[in-house]
């Protein structure tokens, strides 16, 4: 596959689901993509749960996919990690 120079292709061309050829703003669906298409998750998660149905690990892919599905739980925005410290501050100097 040669390089595809669109931003918004550039998911669905990373996992095989378009082909770029020559003009970056069009391309064709692939089988992949035509089966990704009718998934409700995002490209990676879908060619993950897809990946495992054919190679029989279905049940591991769809633990591993649900878990890349979630938010990170150890990031956390530093204005509320903030808030958390000054509120434990102030319960420690009452």
């Amino acid at each position: 596959m040669s390089g595809c120079p669109c931003i918004a292709c550039s998911p669905c061309w990373q996992v095989g689901a378009l082909t770029c050829k020559g003009n970056p703003h069009d391309g064709d669906l692939t089988f992949v993509g035509r089966v990704l298409a009718e998934m409700p998750v995002d490209t990676r998660v879908g060619k993950l749960l897809m990946l495992g149905h054919v190679f029989g690990l279905l049940e591991e892919c769809l633990i591993v996919g649900a878990a890349m599905s979630l938010k990170n739980i150890f990031s956390q925005p530093f204005k509320r990690r903030l808030e958390a410290y000054k509120c434990v501050t102030a319960y420690c100097c009452i």
